[in-house]
């Protein structure tokens, strides 16, 4: 799989935990910032793939159910494709020395970022009410 790896830190954190109630934890609201996310990426993803299709290889590549996995506090998720199938993939990212780059990972991040935080702090808030 692509390290594509996004994690979650927002400016505010010290206020959010601050009402959280004593023993609380975000955790629930984490995950559902990251499902929320993938829900705003993976779509972006499978429009810029489709821009490019011919033979359907990058499609079938990409990882469909991008797993959160979680070291100490931190939480991240990994976007992209499997390596095995993939390959393609790489070199229409970020092109060849005779092929220019076809991006389609990084326009889903970067083309959404404030859809992004703004869907991450939705979530997190529920959680906080």
């Amino acid at each position: 799989m692509g390290k594509n790896q996004l994690t979650f830190a927002p400016p505010s954190f010290q206020k959010m935990l601050e009402r959280l109630p004593k023993n609380g934890s975000l955790e629930a609201g984490v995950i559902d910032a990251f499902n929320a996310m993938t829900e705003v990426i993976q779509p972006a993803i499978e429009a810029n793939i489709e821009k490019h299709r011919q033979s359907g290889m990058t499609e079938e590549a990409l990882v469909k159910n991008p797993e959160i996995e979680r070291s100490g506090n931190t939480y991240s998720i990994e976007y992209g494709y499997e390596m095995k199938e993939g390959i393609a993939a790489i070199f229409l990212e970020l092109g060849t020395p005779r092929m220019k780059p076809m991006p389609t990972l990084r326009p889903a991040i970067s083309g959404n970022r404030h859809k992004i935080r703004s869907v991450q702090k939705e979530a997190i808030m529920k959680r906080l009410k």
